[in-house]
């Protein structure tokens, strides 16, 4: 392993608590640079009505199909790279891991953008698209997902350098992305100067952009820090076993991923049913919950690497103190986060709407559900567990658990006796359960990998 790679194999030293907290910071400022990628563009596009913003929503659910197949496949290579890296040996197999990775993804994603972009006036129209609106989603998604190569390679190029423990620069990277695409947008909507007026063409061009010029700086910052890459090292010969390992804990975390807004959906035709004010504060609530998770989804992203590198370091009673610290702080944070939402529910829903009703059914929403934020931060804390020991099914079998066994069929049970404060409570009671049985999955693989542990020392 040269030395750049092991200058960053270092989350196998120092005290669990300082290095997870170390790598989250950074992160939270690349998690919020996305929420800040998608305001900029909700917030310039509504500037031009309400058809190119409906055309904007009409979009959400195939782009962010793409982002959960990216993250899913990118959570396969953050868990294979820093266990090669923790090992601290096979750095050839590792870099023919990285450069099959670029590969698979690159192609996966060239697929996916051609089957939609084939039928892109049938999916619409089967989604219940009015035809002027579908003039206007096509004018954005068109570019946006010829360039969304740009993103996949963006996002998987920011996961490979997680792996390595370095969770500052891909967080920076985004920040300066968000803040490039805030800046664009404007310009390439209403037009500057000798920049032509685009509409809802120049939002997708003005992401496309700061995806390109983002990805060109990670990947030269990845190299220049680790020497990671080497294409040269590809051999068609040996691709689908460089590529296995990535896939088998990144298909059923991308599968699983996908289940997430899914199974959103379904509690959104629950509460259409009720009447139009509880879908609205349901997509209010929707918007505030991950900024209410932020700290959860830094750490879940922190763990893999983490767990990786001491796996691979043969560390397992390190990770057993990262995982309690850990779940000791979102346990205690979340906690803090739900009784403040709990206080400030008036002003809260006052900062989103003036409408009476949508005000009651948010408050509603915000005294039962973020109870629950605790609890299902430590399932979301136990799946990235699992994924980093390469136990990709167990990981999607929690998500499975709360969706399916416990979110959609309580939610059901709820509106039928309760009406839509009933499928608020079910989806608290469904975040609960999931942090119990997580910790069920996570109790038994840590004591299968001491147990393994102690027969390796003894031998």
């Amino acid at each position: 392993m040269n030395k750049k790679t092991r200058k960053k194999a270092l989350l196998t030293e120092g005290k669990e608590s300082s290095v997870l907290i170390r790598m989250s910071i950074p992160m939270a400022i690349g998690i919020l640079s996305l929420f800040f990628f998608n305001l900029a563009d909700t917030y310039f596009v509504a500037k031009l009505g309400s058809k190119p913003l409906t055309a904007l929503g009409f979009c959400l659910p195939l782009t962010l199909f793409l982002m959960n197949i990216n993250l899913g496949i990118g959570t396969g290579a953050t868990s294979i790279i820093s266990k090669l890296i923790g090992e601290e040996k096979q750095e050839l197999c590792l870099k023919r891991t990285i450069a099959a990775s670029y590969l698979f993804l690159s192609v996966l994603c060239l697929a996916y953008v051609f089957t939609v972009l084939f039928f892109l006036k049938d999916i619409f129209y089967f989604l219940g698209a009015a035809e002027d609106t579908v003039v206007f989603i096509k004018a954005y998604l068109k570019p946006w997902l010829l360039g969304s190569i740009l993103l996949t390679l963006l996002m998987l190029t920011s996961a490979i350098l997680r792996a390595t423990g370095d969770t500052k620069t891909p967080s920076m990277i985004m920040l300066c992305a968000g803040i490039g695409n805030a800046c664009l947008n404007p310009l390439f909507i209403f037009g500057f100067y000798s920049i032509p007026a685009m509409g809802i063409k120049g939002a997708a061009y003005a992401t496309v952009l700061s995806w390109g010029i983002a990805f060109i700086f990670a990947l030269y910052l990845l190299q220049k820090k680790s020497g990671l890459l080497n294409f040269k090292s590809f051999k068609g010969a040996t691709f689908f076993k460089d590529i296995k390992p990535v896939l088998k804990v990144g298909l059923p975390a991308a599968l699983s991923n996908v289940l997430v807004p899914l199974s959103s959906s379904v509690l959104t035709w629950f509460l259409a049913k009720e009447g139009e004010v509880y879908v609205g504060a349901f997509g209010i609530a929707n918007r505030l919950e991950p900024i209410a998770l932020v700290v959860v989804i830094v750490l879940t992203a922190s763990i893999v690497p983490f767990v990786g590198q001491n796996w691979g370091a043969g560390e397992i009673k390190r990770i057993q103190r990262g995982m309690l610290f850990s779940f000791k702080f979102v346990l205690i944070f979340e906690a803090v986060v739900a009784l403040l939402m709990l206080i400030s529910s008036p002003l809260i829903c006052q900062v989103f709407t003036t409408d009476l009703p949508l005000r009651e059914s948010l408050e509603t929403y915000l005294y039962l559900v973020p109870i629950s934020f605790g609890l299902q931060g430590v399932a979301m804390l136990v799946t990235s567990f699992l994924n980093a020991f390469q136990k990709p099914l167990l990981a999607s079998l929690i998500i499975i658990i709360r969706l399916l066994l416990f979110q959609v069929p309580l939610a059901f049970i709820g509106i039928k006796y309760m009406g839509a404060p009933g499928v608020f409570l079910g989806k608290s009671i469904a975040g609960l359960l999931s942090g119990l049985v997580a910790l069920l999955f996570y109790h038994f693989v840590i004591k299968e990998k001491l147990l393994e542990q102690n027969k390796s020392n003894q031998s």
